[in-house]
């Protein structure tokens, strides 16, 4: 692949140390939805595993190749995404389908959402990014429940303690 052959130049050719990698957005799957104005404004995510046109072989094939550890990035979660239970998912949560978005509303979601690209791809950091857009365009419930934000936040962060991770908040109100 080529994140395989970068990894060859770099560290193979170049004895550059480098020791991890950031995925940004352009990774896992995405939906492809218009909104209730007819904007294309619904591009949040639906299931948060690798493309195989990204990773044919998977992120994991990477990690054994390389070692490097990962930080990865994830937006705001669409009304669509795989994991809801409205959706055929496990997990409840709260889906707001006028504006595409949607929360999980379960501590067990980021618990099982991040056990397996810990143990299986080095998974180090989590990266929720798009948090100004998560409030205020795509969830707005979590700018009139006054305890929905924190419950977010705060069953993300067990989760990621619990598989000792790191998480990177991004674009914060």
């Amino acid at each position: 692949t080529t994140v395989n052959s970068v990894y060859d130049y770099l560290v193979g050719s170049l004895e550059l140390p480098f020791k991890y990698i950031l995925l940004d957005s352009w990774w896992y799957w995405r939906a492809n939805s218009t909104d209730s104005t007819g904007n294309n404004a619904g591009s949040g995510v639906l299931n948060w595993t690798a493309r195989e046109d990204v990773f044919p072989n998977g992120i994991e094939a990477v990690y054994q190749y390389t070692g490097w550890v990962v930080q990865a990035h994830n937006r705001y979660w669409s009304d669509e995404n795989v994991y809801a239970q409205q959706n055929g998912g496990a997990y409840e949560f709260g889906l707001d389908h006028e504006h595409l978005g949607g929360v999980p509303l379960e501590e067990s979601f980021w618990v099982d959402l991040f056990a397996a690209p810990v143990r299986d791809w080095g998974l180090r950091v989590y990266e929720q990014d798009w948090m100004n857009r998560q409030i205020d365009t795509y969830y707005p419930a979590l700018m009139s429940d006054v305890y929905l934000a924190q419950q977010w936040l705060f069953q993300m962060a067990a989760g990621a303690k619990m598989h000792n991770l790191t998480v990177q908040y991004c674009m914060p109100n």
